[in-house]
């Protein structure tokens, strides 16, 4: 309280005041966002500053949960399309977009991972990317009962190398809304189908994500705080 609010990590719920009717019109093009005292936007960069890349791809629309390396000079970014979906990489410094994968449009997705290519498959409706501990970037399909997950292990390469990626195809297939580490290295991901659930992965090397358990969240008994009275069962090796 009394700290300004740019300095401050969260607020108190009762500094946080509900609009009664909607904001109104704002600048989209500059401004888009309104914003409290101690904040101030700026745009980075958009659709029409990307069309005008040669190695941006004209079907990479709907770009989702953008995620950055620690440095911030790189801005990684799902779109979330229906087929012809990607994965891309924004250079604050440069202006240059790398792309790491890139569906085919043909609306047909590869179910088997001994025979993937990476080259000739489609992709879609790619929604989180997560900078991971390991130096890697991960991001994934949002299918019900269908959504791959990807790794981009050398997110950080030179313009011009290709991508190293794989389908870590051991973690469930699930409509893939967001995806989160902690400290010790396990990753949480949240299926967002209606009969979906909250999901961790506990690798059994942190640096490996090929090999690990998948545990879900089952609740018992709710008194308003699921996440404390629920347990995480194991699913699946």
């Amino acid at each position: 309280m009394g700290t300004e609010l740019s300095l401050r990590n969260g607020l108190e719920l009762a500094e946080v005041t509900l609009l009664d009717v909607s904001a109104g019109v704002t600048d989209e093009a500059n401004s888009p966002f309104l914003l409290p005292a101690g904040f101030e936007q700026q745009l980075v960069v958009d659709r029409n500053t990307a069309n005008g890349d040669a190695d941006f791809v004209s079907t990479f629309g709907n770009w989702d949960m953008i995620t950055l390396d620690p440095s911030n000079q790189f801005i990684f970014i799902p779109h979330e399309v229906g087929t012809g979906a990607g994965l891309t990489r924004y250079d604050r410094n440069t202006g240059d977009f790398v792309t790491a994968l890139r569906g085919n449009n043909s609306n047909v997705f590869e179910t088997n991972p001994t025979v993937w290519d990476i080259n000739n498959d489609d992709f879609g409706a790619l929604d989180p990317a997560e900078w991971s501990p390991n130096g890697t970037v991960l991001t994934g399909e949002e299918w019900s009962g269908a959504g791959r997950l990807f790794e981009w292990m050398n997110p950080l390469m030179a313009a011009g190398e290709t991508p190293e990626v794989y389908w870590r195809s051991n973690i469930p297939s699930v409509s893939h809304e967001g995806l989160k580490f902690d400290a010790s290295g396990i990753m949480y991901f949240v299926d967002e189908n209606n009969s979906g659930s909250v999901y961790k992965f506990v690798p059994q090397d942190p640096s490996d994500l090929s090999l690990g358990q998948t545990f879900v969240l089952a609740v018992d008994a709710s008194t308003g705080m699921l996440l404390l009275t629920g347990t995480m069962q194991k699913r699946m090796q």
